[in-house]
């Protein structure tokens, strides 16, 4: 994905991934002496991450999804580098000799070409980090941001919302209870029911049921007495016949 940008890689940049949520100080990135900084989190189990392995401040190896517990320190999807340039011409020699991990091109191959070239890469840590790559991740990564000042609630007709919510000015809460830990998208509908830990995204209408620990797509369609439901966009479900 980043050789497809390569004419925009030359000086400094800041890559992240889009299933990453963090807090971090930034401030100093212009001062670093280092050619690329890594940030990271401690986690308990690392083996869904890549981490780093270090020696006197710097980072010597890179390890994808590793096997055991010995390093902990997962890269968290946040990346600084000095010179685009550098990171471009790795990229170029990991598909020039078909350097994969797994069957896969990895953006920590190309940081470890660069180490083994002699670059200078540091990590750094961050105040907050809430990963949205799994559906248990991302409803963990809605309840983070309700709890951190991302929460409002609208006018509701014989509705209770129970915060922490978000309900989007557009949508239609009648005779239900909504939350705690629900983030209500735009035009969705909701009637009858009771939603709480759950993301139900723009446009979807759920009748009658009681969800929790669920994601719910776009323009979703629900009925009946379900407790537990992760469904992608257009989707139709109902129970007992109601669909």
């Amino acid at each position: 994905a980043l050789y497809l940008a390569r004419e925009y890689l030359s000086g400094p940049c800041i890559i992240v991934f889009v299933d990453t949520l963090f807090e971090a100080d930034l401030s100093g990135l212009e001062q670093t002496d280092a050619d690329a900084i890594l940030f990271t989190q401690e986690v308990e189990d690392p083996r869904r991450f890549g981490v780093v392995v270090e020696e006197q401040g710097r980072i010597t190896r890179l390890i994808e999804k590793p096997s055991t517990f010995e390093h902990r320190k997962a890269i968290i999807g946040l990346y600084y580098v000095k010179e685009g340039a550098m990171l471009r011409e790795a990229i170029e020699q990991l598909l020039a000799r078909n350097i994969q991990t797994k069957g896969e091109y990895y953006l920590a191959d190309a940081f470890q070409a660069m180490i083994d070239q002699g670059a200078h890469v540091i990590s750094q840590s961050v105040d907050a980090w809430e990963d949205c790559g799994e559906p248990e991740t991302l409803l963990h990564t809605n309840r983070w941001l309700l709890e951190h000042g991302r929460s409002q609630e609208v006018a509701t007709r014989n509705a209770i919302l129970v915060p922490p919510v978000y309900v989007a000015p557009t949508a239609v809460i009648e005779d239900s209870v909504v939350g705690p830990y629900a983030t209500i998208g735009d035009n969705v509908q909701i009637k009858d029911s009771i939603v709480r830990d759950a993301i139900v995204d723009e446009g979807s209408i759920l009748e009658s049921v009681a969800l929790e620990h669920s994601l719910i797509g776009r323009n979703a369609v629900i009925k009946g007495k379900l407790h537990r439901l992760n469904i992608g966009d257009n989707s139709q479900v109902g129970v007992n016949g109601d669909i």
